[in-house]
């Protein structure tokens, strides 16, 4: 509810320019995160796959159309001339695109090797929120 209140208040470009990409599409990426983690943990106990497959699935609706939405409405905030063809737009989406899932898989094979300060890397993870 949080995010819809966000993205109303920041409809128009001047408003929504003023918003950080970086910290936007860092809880997208702990969205996902939170998505693939339910749905693991629902296939690994299947008494409760139905109670993790619903939370990753409104995990999926939160990462990948709200806030991905909201990521290229503050991308094209910033760079309205580049929004000018369809050929540019399709250049822009897939620049977003590959930018948001490639960070993805390189924070899953970080977390992956550094296990062990797995601690560490959640609090620097969840220390999102600087004032802006």
């Amino acid at each position: 509810a949080l995010l819809i209140k966000q993205m109303e208040y920041t409809g128009t470009q001047a408003l929504a320019a003023k918003v950080s990409l970086l910290m936007v599409g860092e809880q997208a990426i702990m969205d996902a995160y939170l998505c693939l983690l339910h749905l693991t943990v629902g296939i690994v106990m299947e008494q409760l796959f139905n109670v993790f497959s619903t939370a990753a699935f409104f995990e999926f609706v939160t990462f990948s159309l709200f806030e991905m939405r909201y990521m290229l409405t503050i991308w094209k905030s910033r760079q309205p001339p580049s929004f000018d063809s369809w050929v540019s737009l399709r250049r822009e989406l897939s620049i977003l695109y590959s930018r948001f899932y490639g960070l993805l898989l390189f924070g899953i094979i970080l977390i992956y090797n550094l296990s062990d300060l797995l601690r560490w890397l959640l609090f620097i993870f969840f220390s999102f929120w600087v004032p802006q």
